[in-house]
């Protein structure tokens, strides 16, 4: 989840002072925190500073600090529950995330519903959590008119190991109408239709791959059914 320190700093509401550098800003803030303890916009940025220097509890100090001076903060919720899965605390941060995206109005922010539901499933699947993840997987193909080869790629993994594989063959039907040369997406079809038993399924699904790319080394046949060469 390293890269989640990025989103934060991307996402985040609050803009810096163009023409002070972030320790100006950052000494700034807390001379303007101490003249007015209880505006929970100065802490709001300080957390941001925070956050891109790597003071993860810090930030989430400040985080929750300025939800409490907030009625409506959706977006509080989602950066306390990115910062907590950055530091390890599942727990935590799924309560904040889970808030976020229960919270009126996130659904007019598909990118950061898709963070948070992201960040979800990679903590369940932490938590060797299959079934979980999936759904949260699940709901950002939902969300997203054009999602990432990768994403249906991942999806249809974690259905797998959960023993879903009506669903995660599904979701290769899904990726491929819109990604029909992704290699990760093809061998995924072959290998769930040769664990279904179905030799005509699996040897259609072999012949798709191949048709791609017809002199791809890995995948060969024998007389009674597609398999992966070792």
């Amino acid at each position: 989840m390293k890269g989640l320190l990025t989103c934060v700093a991307l996402i985040w509401t609050p803009t810096l002072t163009a023409h002070l550098d972030a320790d100006h800003h950052l000494d700034y803030l807390n001379e303007r925190i101490e003249q007015h303890p209880n505006d929970p916009s100065l802490f709001l940025q300080r957390a941001q500073i925070l956050a891109v220097h790597g003071a993860w509890q810090q930030a989430a100090s400040d985080l929750h600090t300025a939800s409490r001076g907030f009625a409506f903060a959706p977006d509080i919720h989602l950066h306390m529950g990115l910062l907590y899965a950055e530091q390890q605390h599942a727990v935590l941060a799924t309560q904040y995330l889970t808030q976020f995206l229960s919270s009126e109005g996130v659904a007019q922010f598909p990118n950061k519903q898709a963070l948070a539901a992201v960040t979800l499933a990679e903590l369940a699947s932490q938590q060797q959590r299959p079934a979980v993840a999936a759904q949260h997987y699940l709901q950002v193909l939902q969300w997203q008119r054009k999602a990432p080869a990768h994403l249906y790629l991942i999806t249809a993994q974690t259905l797998q190991q959960s023993r879903d594989r009506e669903s995660a063959m599904a979701v290769i039907t899904q990726g491929l109408a819109s990604y029909p040369a992704h290699l990760g997406l093809l061998e995924l079809n072959i290998k769930l239709a040769q664990q279904s038993g179905n030799q005509a399924q699996a040897q259609a699904a072999l012949d798709r791959l191949l048709h791609r790319f017809p002199n791809h080394p890995k995948w060969q046949t024998t007389p009674d059914a597609p398999h992966a060469a070792q």
